[in-house]
């Protein structure tokens, strides 16, 4: 218990509160919270994003698609977000397009265009091998 509080009996005296705060226990408190957050660290070096749309079959898992890409490298893959979910025209049938940004950031250097198109390659390449993807043109 940290603290209590609450209104003192009216027969002693009228629309008064009182509470008491133990010291000792919100140390204790305070520091049980502090290991139990994780560190936040950011990065000195620039992120770069990166979109991809692949097509899979309807019934595949779009949740599916975040971890294989995310697997690939997780030094470097720092995000993956859907912003794109499209069934349609220009699309087989049994098909849908799923289109994802993934923002890659290094945390010891700079990235170069070619660690991009490195890291892209190996992107493309992972889902289109475990996901039977097509990369949408």
């Amino acid at each position: 218990m940290i603290a209590y509080f609450g209104e003192i009996h009216p027969k002693i005296i009228d629309k008064t509160y009182g509470f008491e705060i133990f010291l000792e226990n919100l140390v204790e408190y305070k520091k049980q919270i502090k290991k139990s957050k994780p560190t936040i660290t950011f990065s000195d070096y620039q992120k770069s994003d990166r979109d991809f749309a692949f097509v899979v079959q309807k019934d595949f898992q779009a949740q599916e698609l975040i971890e294989i890409i995310s697997s690939v490298d997780e030094s470097l893959i720092k995000n993956v977000k859907i912003f794109d979910v499209y069934v349609g025209e220009n699309i087989p049938e049994n098909t849908k397009s799923i289109a994802l940004k993934v923002t890659i950031q290094s945390d010891f250097k700079t990235l170069n265009e070619k660690d991009l198109n490195e890291i892209s390659q190996k992107i493309i390449s992972n889902v289109e091998e475990k996901a039977s993807a097509k990369l949408r043109s």
